[in-house]
């Protein structure tokens, strides 16, 4: 079960992107109790049961337009959870449009 929601625009000319998801995680059939890899069959999983798990995801880019076609921006990104490994990301740009 997820939930998902993204924002874009602008202010004082810096354009911004945001996205935000949520998730809370059940595992799959093969790794629940009554787990079924086949119809009829049931195979308890290797691993144990899967517990309820939660995930939060974030991503935020800026960008500005400078003169001449120049534009800088900043990404941003970070996974917090316990589904995946917690982690932060950040890129700089500089790029020109010909």
């Amino acid at each position: 079960m997820a939930f998902h929601v993204g924002i874009e625009g602008s202010v004082n000319k810096l354009n911004f992107i945001t996205r935000l998801s949520f998730s809370r995680n059940y595992g799959t059939y093969h790794t629940s109790a009554t787990g079924k890899q086949y119809p009829g069959a049931i195979y308890p999983s290797p691993y144990g049961v899967f517990p309820e798990t939660n995930q939060f995801s974030a991503y935020l880019q800026t960008t500005r337009q400078l003169k001449n076609g120049v534009q800088i921006g900043l990404i941003s990104a970070f996974d917090t959870g316990e589904l995946y490994y917690n982690s932060f990301g950040l890129m700089a740009s500089l790029s020109k449009d010909f």
